[in-house]
């Protein structure tokens, strides 16, 4: 009894360690799949949800996406799509993607959505969060007329387009053209104040320059005597209108209404 339990436990001993092996290389495999996955099917920055791409290009989207990203520290993806598959409007299309995807609207983040209809390639831009007051319009017209954008996009070479459009992006959103409004106030106080000081000074010296006392001793070579004083009161006229009012007439009141027009918490912003 005693060699058998013997000869058990060893076995169990040396089953061991096959055992761990076996459970490192599943995890291993399963870890290595799973970054296939992230980087082919639904990577960070690449969205290719309508298949219009190779692995490959994808693959290479996301890297420049990626590193574009951090380097300007605002979120950049792209993505495709299929307006009659969706049947989501342009205007729309950007919302429906992030909640699809599960991204938030308030990030600041930059968005291009790239579909295709009847052999044509589309592409519309979409700013959320801080990127839609960073980035103006005629920046973002700049952006998406940019030839290297525009060609490259239409004629199908995806890869340099996209960085293209990224590399504008980061480069607007980062210029911050603004003037701080400090130093601002802070030299037209100093500067109207200067202009205050000299016109005063003008002034001044002007009308101490009429206080100086004349030479010429007029009071012993001139008199005033004041003979007489009279008043005389010529015609006065009194106009009186009589305004008339009703308070029973009919009128109108047309209220003041509100529309909102602007885009909540960002949105589309164009597309070519």
């Amino acid at each position: 009894m005693k060699k058998s339990s013997v000869k058990v436990l060893s076995s169990r001993a040396s089953a061991a360690p096959k055992i761990f092996a076996a459970l490192i290389l599943f995890i291993a495999l399963f870890t290595a799949f799973s970054s296939v996955s992230v980087i082919y099917g639904n990577s960070s920055y690449m969205y290719d949800d309508a298949g219009f791409f190779t692995e490959t290009t994808c693959s290479k989207i996301d890297g420049e996406l990626a590193r574009i990203s951090a380097e300007g520290g605002v979120k950049i993806y792209v993505a495709t799509s299929e307006l009659n598959l969706y049947g989501v409007s342009y205007d729309d299309l950007g919302l429906y993607f992030l909640e699809s995807h599960g991204l938030d609207p308030d990030d600041s983040l930059i968005l291009l959505i790239i579909t295709r209809q009847y052999g044509t390639t589309y592409y519309d831009m979409y700013t959320y969060g801080d990127a839609e007051k960073r980035l103006k319009n005629s920046e973002i017209n700049t952006i998406l007329d940019d030839d290297n954008v525009y060609y490259n996009i239409k004629n199908g070479s995806i890869v340099d387009g996209v960085t293209a459009f990224a590399n504008l992006s980061s480069q607007y959103y980062n210029d911050d053209d603004s003037v701080p409004i400090a130093p601002v106030i802070l030299i037209g106080l100093l500067v109207g104040v200067l202009a205050a000081a000299v016109t005063c000074g003008i002034i001044i010296a002007k009308y101490k320059m009429k206080l100086v006392p004349s030479n010429y001793p007029l009071e012993h070579y001139t008199k005033l005597s004041l003979r007489n004083s009279q008043d005389v009161y010529i015609t006065s006229s009194v106009i009186c209108t009589t305004i008339s009012s009703s308070s029973g007439g009919s009128g109108s009141f047309r209220g003041r209404g509100s529309s909102h027009s602007g885009r909540h918490r960002g949105g589309h912003r164009g597309g070519r």
